[in-house]
């Protein structure tokens, strides 16, 4: 690409949009890539327009999405981590006094408190749509960089 990076911008502003509105920040970067943009201009471009233009029309604007969205999914990945320890629980103590004999610990708490907390959080992720940002990282090595690094 010839010129700078602003006038690239201005010159692909509309089919980039476009592909914004039908795809993710991530694949867009990948597609100019591609098409021999440099990985520092392609995700700079992507970046700009995502966040000043919002053409997915998410409705608190991409960066704010995105934290809504993380904190959805760390949410329902411990109430995933809460229900599985305490379905572990119950049966390893169970299947240990059936054997030997003892008490069976029945961690119920663990298990629905872990199954409302996955269900709820994750139901809600549909409203917020993975739309991470790529960012430039100069490579590490002379031998350049490779679009699958992302």
């Amino acid at each position: 690409m010839n010129g700078t990076l602003q006038e690239a911008i201005n010159e692909n502003r509309a089919r980039l949009l476009d592909e914004l509105k039908r795809g993710t920040p991530m694949k867009v970067a990948l597609l100019l890539e591609k098409e021999g943009w440099s990985r520092e201009w392609a995700c700079k471009a992507v970046q700009t327009l995502e966040v000043k233009y919002n053409p997915a029309h998410l409705h608190d604007g991409s960066v704010k999405n995105q934290e809504i969205r993380e904190k959805l999914q760390m949410r329902a990945s411990i109430g995933a981590g809460l229900f599985i320890l305490g379905t572990l629980v119950t049966v390893v103590t169970l299947l240990s006094a059936l054997a030997h004999g003892g008490l069976i610990v029945i961690a119920f708490g663990a298990i629905f408190s872990g199954a409302s907390l996955w269900g709820h959080n994750y139901s809600r992720l549909k409203k917020y749509p993975d739309r991470r940002l790529p960012i430039y990282l100069p490579p590490k090595d002379s031998t350049g960089s490779r679009p699958q690094d992302y």
